[in-house]
């Protein structure tokens, strides 16, 4: 529900740069497609929510660096979050930054 947080240097390369899509079912709707590229947008990187993870680049490499770190933000914040204490967020202006 609260989708990528800001707690990990990992996740602070896809803070405002990161989109997410609502589950659909099996993915067998064409439809769906164009929903996926709206929601997309001009990010590289995407959650499904309850699916996984999309990344996207300019070429094969690229790509790959973008899910790369995606899935080692996704795996610091199960950590953080199974930890049960609270977390600690750095400022905005360095999140931006």
């Amino acid at each position: 529900e609260q989708g990528l947080l800001p707690i990990s240097q990992h996740a602070l390369k896809f803070y405002e740069r990161i989109s997410y899509h609502e589950y659909e079912g099996i993915a067998s709707d064409e439809a769906e497609r164009a929903r996926l590229v709206a929601d997309l947008g001009n990010n590289k990187a995407m959650v499904l929510r309850n699916h996984g993870l999309l990344a996207a680049g300019t070429t094969v490499a690229e790509a790959f660096i973008v899910i790369y770190y995606l899935e080692r933000a996704c795996q610091a914040q199960v950590a953080a979050l199974a930890g049960g204490s609270r977390l600690t967020y750095p400022p905005v202006a360095v999140r931006q930054h």
